[in-house]
Formats: structure tokens, sequence, C-alpha cells
């Protein structure tokens, strides 16, 4: 019984072994040589000594592997997944160890062995449509080893006359039990990397539609802002042609400071708030005392990077839709405030609101950009996530509340370069 139970173990511990060779087999490009249709010269000599060394233990520990015969197991191993010519490179380096370690009669032996395991598993490789599926695997271990066992049964009877096939023939099942291990373990890890592959092609294929993507609605976002400016100092042309002429000066050195801004990098929440002063000193000289500004900046929020024109899109919308067909004063409150691990920016207005259905209207973003907050939505869900979307809240004759939270962190956007 206790003979058994080693005999057990030992099978357990050798198929260990086994799993951590098909492992070892399994990184880098060992696995896609093992799996590539047509192999190289090069990658055929590679691989062909890479398993002619681990089959080596058979030379240099015989036995060791019991029930598994390591040498044959590889050779039907690399014939079946890889050609004739890998397995017969294996075996000759098999053969040249068993020269060097052992005795001349086992380099006869071995070389008898691995040559038929070499020609059965080729063969077996040619004949099946799947050369990577286990169970063909293991069929082609149990009869590779087979006639390795019948013709090692026939050399040493030629030879010693004697030979115990019942003891050789435990390592039939065993073999091909043992090729079907290294399949199963090579064909999970090639499914992994091909998985893995494919999820990073994904993500690079993404990240370039968000990138075109927002270069696009970059675009739009100038134009809105250069018609609400000239809007505003076309208005002001009729009624004071003075501070028409100043708000152009105001105009011309905020596009000039927009031109140098880099299109596609983010910019702090400092050098947003510039723009949206000269912005709104462009607005002030055509409402005058009637457009009303509270600033609640935390200071420690200014350098919170943001999409171009972000704060800005918000002011315009709040004066354009907000006061300015407001009759008597409005005030617009501007507020970046620290929460958590997030910064939320707000613009406020008392202006004259919009219902629930031009609100549910701006928030129907998808391939929608008719609208600068639909512009603006687009743009921090390609950068932040969700979890950044603008949230519009409004009531007729009382105002507008829009916000969005970007992360404290946030200094480029996602798979774009800054």
């Amino acid at each position: 019984m206790n003979i058994y139970i080693q005999t057990l173990n030992a099978f357990l511990e050798d198929t260990c072994v086994l799993v951590v060779i098909a492992y070892l087999l399994a990184r880098g490009r060992l696995l896609v040589t093992l799996f590539e249709v047509r192999l190289s010269g090069r990658n055929t000599v590679t691989l062909g000594i890479v398993l002619g060394l681990i089959g080596l233990t058979e030379a240099l520990f015989p036995g060791a592997r019991y029930p598994y015969v390591t040498n044959t197991l590889i050779i039907a191993f690399a014939g079946f997944t890889s050609g004739l010519s890998v397995a017969l490179i294996a075996a000759g380096v098999m053969v040249l160890g068993a020269a060097v370690f052992q005795s001349p009669v086992i380099v006869t032996e071995t070389l008898c062995s691995v040559v038929i395991s070499a020609l059965v598993g080729s063969l077996a490789g040619r004949l099946v449509r799947d050369r990577h599926h286990p169970f063909f695997g293991l069929l082609t271990g149990l009869f590779a080893q087979m006639s390795a066992v019948l013709l090692r049964f026939g050399v040493d009877r030629l030879l010693h006359g004697d030979y115990s096939l019942s003891h050789a023939l435990i390592s039939v099942p065993a073999n091909g039990f043992g090729v079907m291990v290294l399949l199963v373990v090579l064909k999970d890890a090639r499914v992994r990397a091909d998985s893995e592959r494919h999820r990073a092609e994904a993500e690079r294929a993404h990240a370039l539609a968000s990138e075109a993507q927002l270069r696009a609605l970059r675009a739009r976002i100038h134009p809105h802002f250069l018609f609400n400016a000239l809007t505003s100092i076309s208005a002001l042309c009729g009624l004071t042609p003075t501070s028409a002429q100043d708000a152009l000066l105001r105009l011309s050195q905020l596009m000039r400071r927009a031109l140098e801004t880099h299109p596609e990098a983010p910019q702090s929440l400092e050098v947003e708030l510039r723009f949206v002063e000269s912005y709104l000193e462009i607005e002030q000289h055509r409402f005058g005392p009637r457009l009303n500004i509270r600033w609640e900046i935390d200071a420690a929020c200014r350098d919170v990077m943001l999409p171009t024109f972000a704060l800005q899109t918000l002011v315009e919308n709040a004066v354009n839709h907000g006061l300015a067909s407001k009759i008597g004063a409005g005030t617009i409150r501007i507020v970046a405030r620290r929460r958590a691990r997030r910064v939320l920016l707000a613009v406020v207005d008392d202006g004259v609101g919009m219902n629930e259905r031009t609100v549910q209207a701006l928030r129907i973003t998808e391939g929608c950009y008719d609208h600068g907050l639909q512009i603006l939505d687009q743009q921090l869900r390609l950068l932040h996530g969700a979890a950044a979307r603008l949230r519009i809240f409004s009531r007729p004759d009382q105002g507008t509340l829009v916000a969005f939270a970007v992360p404290q962190n946030a200094i480029t956007y996602r798979g774009g370069r800054p």
C-alpha cells in the first residue's frame, strides 16, 4: 500500500513539474512561437533547442519523472505542435546530452525512442486540424509513447534478451496525460494573452477615437465663443461706439491669448479665469450695471486642469440665455470648491431660467453638439468619464445652475497627449 501511495505522490509531484514547464514555455516570445503556423528558420532552431534542453532531464536523471518519460513526452509534444523539424532538433539535443552523460547503449535507446516519438508526433500534427487541442494531444502522447515502448522492447530484446514491457506500459497513459497538461496550460495562456491584446487594442482604438472627437469638439468651442462675443459687440455699435471699440480691443487681446494656448492641452483654472474675466469685461460694456458678478473661488482650486473654455462656456450660457432676456439687473456666481477628491465648478445665474423640457433637451448629448453645453458635456465625459458630466438645474423665472466636477489631479486626458 505504501508503494502505491509513494507512486501517487511522485506522480502528482512530477505533474506539478510539468505544469511549471508549461508555465515557463508560456512566457514571452516562446508562447507566440509555439502557436505560429509557419516557423522561421531561427524560431525553429530556438524552439528545438529549448525543448531539447527540457527533455535532457531524462538523460541526466533517468526515471526521475516516473511514470513520465520526459524525453519522449517532450518530443511528441514538439512534433505535434511545431512539426518534424523542431522535434528532430530537440531529439538531436537530447541524444547529444545522452552521449555526454550516459553509456552508448543508453544513447541507442534514447535515439530510437525520440526519433519514433518525433515521427508519430509530427504525423499526428499533420492529420488533425487543431494542433493545440488537448484531446488530440492526449492521443498523440499515448501513441507516441506506445510506439517508443514497443520499439525499445524490440531493441532491448536484441541487446539484452529481456525487457519489462508491463512496467514500461505504465508510461503510455502518463505521457498522454502529460502532453495534454502542457497543451491545456499553454492554450489557456494563449487565450489570456489574446484577450489582453484585444483589450489593449480596443483601448488604443477608443483613445484614438476619443482624441479625434475631442479635437472636433474643441474646434467648435472657439466658433461658439467668437460668435457670442461678436454678437455682444455688435449690440454695442449702435448704442455706444466708444464702448464697442474698447470691447473689440478686449476681444483681440482675448483671441490672441486663445491662439497662444495649446489646442490639445487642458489649462489650469487660473488661466481659465483670466479668459472669463476678459470676456465679462466685454459683456460689461453691453449690460452696464445690469450685470453683476460674484466670484467664489477657493485658492486651493486654481491649479486644477480643465478643458479649454470649460468655465467660459458656462458663463457665456448664463449671460446670453439667462440674463440677456431678463428685465432688470441680474447676478452671476462663479464657484470653484474642493470636495473630497474632486473639484466642483459651477456657474449660477438668477436669470429667466428654463423649463424641464428644455433642460432635458440639453441633456441629450449623444451625437448632438448644437449647444455649447452639449459640447462641454461630451468633452468632460471623454476626459474624465460619466462622473464628470454636466449637471443642469433650472426653474423658469428663478435662474439656472450648471455644474461639473473634475478629479483634483486632473492634468491630462486619457489616451491622448497633454
